[in-house]
């Protein structure tokens, strides 16, 4: 019904190409190197799962701040 939250959701792929299958554009200058980066966050994912997350060590990291606040605040 108009208005009524969704109870189930699905999504279908059909007609998948292989990966050397490439839209082109003309205006795309960085395109291997998305690719690349592409290649590298699926082998992350892969080896630490789909949860899995960058953190930065240094002064300008906020995530590891971040990690046990609640909405932005202190939890």
């Amino acid at each position: 019904m108009k208005g009524e939250p969704a109870h189930q959701l699905s999504v279908r792929l059909t007609k998948l190409e292989p990966e050397r299958n490439i839209q082109l554009d003309l205006f795309d200058d960085r395109k291997d190197k998305r690719q690349i980066l592409g290649h590298t966050m699926d082998a992350i994912r892969a080896k630490f799962g789909l949860t899995s997350r960058a953190v930065s060590f240094t002064d300008a990291g906020t995530a590891l701040k971040r990690e046990n606040l609640v909405g932005g605040h202190l939890a």
